[in-house]
């Protein structure tokens, strides 16, 4: 069970104008033609524009097992230098990443932006939409990449083509096969039964959905957030839920602050990430979280218990290699800002990598099978990482 942090505020209104300047840092340079519906129900609940499921935290299926990273290559493998920055040749904001296990890694973001690197170079591919694109998940050479207004973009070796599937703003997406496929958003959520898709409502109030990913058709989990009001106090707490192929229940994980990401491993281990908010107005005090459960353990948890920190992306090679974007720092009422920061595991300890320089907030975080992991954000921006 993670560690439990609640925020309880007995004012509201003094909470929505004490995050006024929070949204607006957050959102103001998002662009593209609507809000992630996540993000405005957190904005209906006082809180900053948190992260979002972009594939960023979307588990791979187990033929597409990420590395272990804990044990590095022979030395002639290793990187001339931690990070590289990649130039992506868009200024839209990128919010997914994910490799197709060929040896091509896509992008998506803002304004029907998709792209894919080969490690040497970048294309632009044509989606059919302007809508945006939040999520990534890919399978047997076919990538599927989710947006608003119900935005399915499928791409395969004939190209990409874009379809709607439903109301729903599509944010988060995970298959156990291309005839089993989960997604979510918002207030909702929706299921592929190989013919036809089900769009389903909230099974709880002004329940928010963060991310879904899964090990089979009978192991899907998905990250939510609520809020309510306890005895004239507001509080926001997360869940963890599992799906067994015919319902959502609790796999018993319960946490009192929202969380916003999640990454499933092929053997099972689970890594989620969040934000946590104790005392009132006006001492509000926010904090970061990221836990990590090994198959069968209970959970690890680690905080850089910076102000007001939160995680948009998580994703884990394995125990002692979890990473995690987002911002660092207070976002208002002129306490120094937030900037953008990259945090990784090593060991046991949560510790800062941000690469140097970084300006931009950084939306997703993935890794592939030789060792690298690659970030990006708004404006385009693109770094890679060499864990080794």
């Amino acid at each position: 069970m993670l560690k439990n942090l609640v925020y309880k505020q007995r004012s509201p209104r003094a909470m929505c104008l004490l995050f006024t300047c929070v949204i607006l840092v957050s959102c103001s340079d998002s662009g593209g033609d609507t809000i992630p519906a996540r993000d405005a129900a957190l904005m209906d609940a006082a809180l900053p524009d948190l992260a979002r499921d972009q594939g960023d935290d979307i588990s791979p299926t187990p033929d597409m097992a990420p590395p272990d990273l804990t044990t590095p290559p022979d030395k002639k493998n290793s990187c001339p230098k931690p990070w590289t920055t990649l130039s992506s040749g868009t200024t839209r904001d990128l919010y997914a990443i994910r490799g197709d296990g060929q040896g091509n890694i896509y992008f998506t973001g803002t304004g029907g932006t998709l792209l894919k690197y080969d490690g040497t170079s970048w294309t632009p591919l044509k989606t059919g939409t302007t809508n945006n694109l939040y999520a990534l998940w890919a399978h047997a050479g076919t990538v599927l990449a989710g947006g608003s207004y119900g935005t399915l973009v499928r791409v395969t070796k004939g190209g990409a083509k874009a379809e709607k599937i439903g109301d729903i703003n599509v944010e988060g997406i995970w298959g156990a096969s291309l005839t089993d496929i989960h997604v979510i958003g918002g207030t909702k959520t929706g299921r592929y039964d190989g013919k036809n898709w089900t769009i389903f409502g909230a099974g709880y109030y002004n329940e928010i959905h963060t991310a879904v990913a899964g090990l089979g058709s009978k192991e899907v989990y998905r990250t939510s957030y609520h809020d309510r009001y306890k005895d004239y106090v507001y509080e926001l707490y997360g869940t963890l839920e599992r799906y067994d192929g015919k319902s959502w229940t609790s796999d018993g994980t319960f946490s009192d602050s929202p969380l916003t990401a999640l990454w499933v491993e092929p053997g099972g281990n689970i890594a989620v990430a969040g934000l946590a908010c104790t005392n009132t107005y006006p001492s509000a005090s926010c904090t970061d979280f990221a836990g990590y459960r090994q198959k069968g353990k209970t959970w690890d948890y680690w905080s850089e218990n910076k102000s007001f920190e939160y995680y948009r992306g998580i994703w884990s090679g394995g125990p002692g290699q979890v990473y995690a974007v987002g911002m660092a720092g207070f976002l208002g009422l002129g306490r120094g800002g937030a900037k953008p920061a990259v945090y990784r595991t090593v060991g046991s300890k949560w510790t800062a990598i941000t690469p140097a320089g970084l300006a931009k907030e950084l939306l997703a975080v993935w890794g592939d099978s030789k060792g690298s992991v690659y970030v990006a954000g708004k404006s385009g921006v693109a770094y890679r990482y060499c864990a080794y």
